[in-house]
């Protein structure tokens, strides 16, 4: 590819400064041939370059958006040889190049899947920017942490990595550390339940031994299938004997309550269930009908008469109408007229 006397000018004024990388690099960039110094330097002694390769045919090294573009990006990335920069006449000119085509030296301009191509590659390799793998959350691979290492970078490890944010693999030794650690708090958490398990155990035993069944304490509390029920210190029969626990209950005079609670409501708290047989001694008070000493209502047994009657002409039990036992209590406190 021909060279314009532009290019021509410039070669040679960097040629007259002696830099020679300076020189390769323009020859390279602008794919400057033999032929370009011949036909614009024809007395000029190639062999007589020392440190400098004029290519004999073009090649092909000119600088485009695209190749400077690539350039750019991979060098914020993965990185990119030097060399490759100097093909096209240094990091300068490229720069230059890219920063023409609307390029930002930063990864914003950078397209998502581009992006991901070249995580992938700084995670498996230890080289290029690690920011890069934050921002598309790649991790780092344990053979890209090795190269790292072997590459002389030390600083980054797993704390240093985890504080930065920087996704990684962990290692062998990182994932035993791991597994302990679980394990270690599993154990914590079974020695707490454990611990927890044996209150509870205790818990319980506590309130099966306080559970009774119909016993009675010495305040008058009634405890009845575990639930205790304070009497204000009066016992309660809770026997069964004399019937159903429903029903009308009785109290100490003989008086019928249709319920324990009418009972109660009453201010009766010594009541029973047992239906009583007789308020006197010797005395059937609820006899009604029927012959025999059920038929006699309130009257005594024959051996509690007293004077006898006159001319004893009324004899047997009956005879205890006229002269019935002294000072007989009769129901309600009534006493006896007859009496002497």
């Amino acid at each position: 590819m021909a060279i314009n006397g532009i290019t021509a000018s410039v070669l040679a004024s960097k040629y007259n400064r002696g830099d020679a990388a300076d020189v390769q690099k323009y020859i390279n960039s602008e794919g400057i041939t033999q032929a370009d110094v011949k036909a614009y330097f024809p007395d000029f002694d190639l062999s007589s370059l020392k440190g400098i390769t004029v290519p004999t045919t073009a090649t092909n090294n000119a600088l485009t958006a695209d190749i400077a573009t690539n350039l750019m990006q991979r060098s914020m990335t993965t990185g990119a040889p030097t060399s490759e920069f100097d093909k096209y006449g240094g990091y300068d000119a490229v720069a230059a190049k890219y920063a023409q085509s609307g390029g930002q030296l930063n990864t914003s301009g950078i397209s998502a899947a581009d992006k991901a191509k070249y995580a992938n590659t700084v995670a498996n390799t230890g080289v290029g920017n690690l920011s890069l793998l934050k921002e598309t959350n790649t991790p780092l691979t344990a053979a890209g942490r090795a190269a790292m290492i072997a590459n002389g970078i030390s600083t980054y490890d797993a704390a240093a990595l985890t504080k930065a944010g920087i996704p990684f693999q962990k290692n062998t030794d990182e994932k035993l550390t791991d597994l302990s650690s679980q394990y270690s708090t599993l154990n914590s958490n079974y020695s707490a339940l454990s611990t927890q398990l044996a209150a509870l155990q205790k818990a319980y035993e506590d309130l099966a031994k306080k559970k009774t069944t119909g016993t009675t304490g010495t305040t008058g509390n009634v405890t009845s299938g575990g639930t205790t029920v304070d009497t204000g210190g009066t016992n309660i029969d809770t026997s069964n004997a004399g019937g159903a626990t429903t029903g009308p209950v009785y109290g100490p005079d003989g008086r019928m309550y249709s319920s324990a609670a009418s009972a109660i409501a009453a201010g009766v708290t010594n009541y029973t269930r047992t239906k009583p047989t007789g308020i006197l001694a010797g005395v059937d008070t609820l006899g009604a009908g029927g012959g025999g000493t059920a038929s006699r209502g309130f009257m005594a047994d024959a051996t509690n008469t007293g004077n006898v009657n006159p001319g004893g002409l009324i004899t047997g039990q009956s005879s205890q109408l006229f002269n019935p036992a002294i000072n007989i209590n009769l129901p309600g406190g009534l006493k006896n007229p007859y009496s002497v």
